[in-house]
């Protein structure tokens, strides 16, 4: 928050020179570059979460169908908000530049500097845009392989869990779910990096790193590297492999590496986080590693773990609340039947009605019907305090 609060005060003053001109680079007061482009982000994210909604609904139910609807009215709305206000930081001749895109408003492209070919920044006054939109990029990447560190984290407390504490087959289902939401998760997060990472290699030239030898030729991405599904490994899991690569010898893993085998080098995300210099991590620093996210996992759990308790705990004391009244309301009950037998005997006794058979018929109903009533919510008490 406080790098783009620095941002917009920039670009209060801040113009590109293109041509000889000097071209303001926010165009309004009302929408600033780097506020509209964070916008934009939020709206991939949205796109992103609405694809993913669609795919796990392949087979929806006409419940489920209306609410898919509804979803991509919702959708088509905020597109046709956020093209209206394109105008307030986007250039009028990026504006009117022709782009080829899906017609679904899950996949649209939002017009943002990375949708346009590199080659076209200058003709649509885009190079201070696109240099905006490259910081934010990579703040978003950085966001995202942090995110992803989290998840795997998450993820491996709850495999280990599952291996150590499942006692029937709801707690096994349990598990399963929640190791499912975990790994849903870490493919989200690694669809946002591969985005930022994709959308980064767009607005910069192969080489533009500031010629350093260790990231030279990365479109200014620095020690960020191409993510694959190789890469998304959790620190447990390599550890358990480097611990059975260890066990079984030298000897075994130089033959399992001439077979494309063996032991697999440290993810590079991994390697962020340990914040090592060289392709060379060692064991101790990976084992203080898992033990901070093991440390992080379990704190998460058990701070989830206190919120379920109390919740129960509040349930608990709203049943034994409940469960103290009704034995009072049917004491209540029982004693306003009672009056009311009394009260009509004395009725018939003024009017002259001397004893039970010189009452009425209607009155001396009334009367059974009282007393059964008030019988029938005694023992109904008599029942609730007993469980």
């Amino acid at each position: 928050m406080e790098i783009l609060k620095k941002m917009q005060a920039e670009e209060v003053m801040e113009a590109t020179s293109v041509g000889g001109n000097q071209i303001p680079i926010a165009q309004s007061g009302r929408l600033t570059v780097s506020v509209g482009i964070n916008m934009g982000l939020e709206l991939e994210l949205k796109q992103q979460n609405v694809r993913a909604k669609l795919a796990e609904r392949q087979n929806p139910t006409t419940k489920q169908g209306l609410e898919l609807e509804e979803t991509g009215c919702k959708m088509t709305k905020v597109l046709e908000a956020w093209y209206l206000n394109l105008a307030d930081f986007l250039p009028a001749e990026a504006l009117d530049e022709e782009l080829r895109t899906d017609a679904t408003p899950e996949r649209q492209k939002l017009r943002l500097p990375s949708d346009f070919n590199r080659l076209s920044h200058t003709r649509l006054r885009l190079n201070g845009l696109a240099e905006k939109a490259f910081s934010i990029r990579r703040g978003q990447a950085n966001d995202a392989i942090k995110k992803l560190r989290d998840c795997l984290g998450s993820k491996s407390f709850l495999v280990r869990r599952k291996y150590k504490m499942a006692g029937g087959q709801g707690m096994l289902l349990r598990s399963e779910s929640e190791i499912q939401w975990a790994q849903k998760q870490v493919q989200k997060w690694a669809e946002v990096y591969c985005r930022a990472w994709q959308a980064m290699g767009r607005l910069r030239d192969l080489g533009d790193d500031g010629g350093t030898s260790l990231s030279n030729g990365n479109h200014g991405r620095g020690k960020l590297q191409q993510l694959t599904d190789s890469d998304l490994v959790m620190l447990s899991e390599w550890m358990d492999e480097h611990r059975l690569w260890r066990e079984k010898g030298e000897i075994a893993e130089a033959e399992a590496s001439k077979k494309g085998k063996g032991r697999r080098e440290l993810p590079w995300l991994w390697k962020l986080e340990i914040e090592v210099t060289t392709n060379m991590v060692g064991h101790d620093q990976v084992v203080d590693a898992v033990d901070k996210w093991t440390t992080e996992a379990i704190r998460i759990e058990w701070l989830h773990a206190q919120a379920s308790m109390e919740r129960f705990d509040e349930e608990v004391r709203l049943l034994e609340a409940e469960s103290g009244r009704i034995p009072r309301m049917f004491a209540y009950l029982e004693d306003r039947w009672k009056t009311r037998a009394v009260k009509w005997g004395k009725e018939g006794e003024d009017t002259g009605e001397q004893g039970h058979m010189m009452l009425s018929r209607s009155r001396r109903g009334a009367i059974a019907y009282a007393r059964r009533s008030a019988m029938g919510f005694r023992q109904l008490k008599i029942q609730a305090d007993i469980r």
